[in-house]
């Protein structure tokens, strides 16, 4: 019976119900993930052009907010998020590059904020190379800083179930 799918395990907790130990809640703990955050903004800046124009979706996104040309058309599936994500820069700036920079940013920021809501579950080395492998994947690097919603609908998913 000991080794059967109905044997029932007296004494163990689940992950869950562990208090995080205080390791984890240190400030210190938080910096290699900072870092990997920071790696990743300035990789993204590095390997994909901050002055690539931008793509018909983007375009759309953009032109909802953005002053200077009238708005695209919108259709249904589109994500409304994303046009609120860049109304801080394309509402005053035509600049590509000023806009990519900001979302490459923001998007440092959320790879740092997302897998911090993960601390009580993993120690912060385990938070630390799942932060550096993300990362390092081309499409996260690519979509990081494009005004396109799969980076963030990713990071939002993390968060959700980190949470």
């Amino acid at each position: 019976m000991t080794g059967s799918a109905d044997t029932v395990l007296t004494g163990t907790r689940s992950a869950r119900s562990r208090p995080p130990s205080n390791g984890a809640r240190s400030p210190r703990a938080a910096l290699p993930l900072a870092a990997v955050a920071a790696a990743f903004t300035l990789a993204q800046l590095l390997l994909v052009r901050p002055g690539m124009g931008l793509g018909w979706d983007e375009a759309v996104y953009v032109s909802q907010v953005g002053a200077r040309a009238p708005a695209a058309y919108f259709s249904a599936p589109r994500a409304r998020g994303i046009s609120l994500l860049v109304a801080p820069v394309a509402a005053w700036s035509s600049s590509t590059v000023l806009l990519r920079c900001y979302l490459a940013t923001l998007s440092g920021l959320a790879l740092y904020v997302a897998l911090r809501t993960w601390r009580g579950l993993f120690p912060p080395r385990v938070l630390t190379l799942a932060a550096a492998l993300l990362a390092s994947l081309w499409v996260t690097l690519f979509y990081g800083l494009q005004a396109m919603p799969n980076y963030w609908v990713a990071m939002g998913a993390l968060v959700t179930v980190g949470s």
